[in-house]
């Protein structure tokens, strides 16, 4: 009797596991990873934003570059602060003289991460 108590035991607890192991796996599955890029003035976190998308992975929600007249964050350093992971910055590149008169793109561009 006692063993097969014991037996039935170890099964219920297998059991348990394989379903809150299932339960950690749906959890990390079901995550949606927002993404803020934030082009700064220039290459320091410390810069003033000056242009700013925001993605969100809740196909609910859609974000799109100019959605507001204020940027989220009036610094870089500022959405670290706030929980932002950055995961991505531009290269630094030596730029021709002349070259800060372009409007052909922002050379100093910050993509940042968060998962909800």
């Amino acid at each position: 009797m006692k063993k097969m108590y014991t037996s039935i035991l170890v099964k219920s607890k297998t059991i348990a596991l394989f379903f809150w192991n299932i339960k950690v796996i749906l959890n990390i599955i079901m995550k949606k990873q927002d993404i803020l890029i934030l082009y700064l003035s220039n290459s320091s976190l410390e810069s003033n934003v000056i242009g700013w998308a925001r993605h969100y992975g809740n196909k609910k929600k859609i974000g799109m570059p100019g959605d507001n007249d204020s940027p989220p964050y009036e610094r870089g350093i500022e959405a670290i602060h706030d929980g932002w992971r950055l995961f991505q910055s531009s290269q630094l590149e030596q730029h021709a003289k002349g070259d800060e008169y372009r409007t052909g793109y922002l050379k100093y561009e910050f993509f940042f991460e968060k998962i909800k």
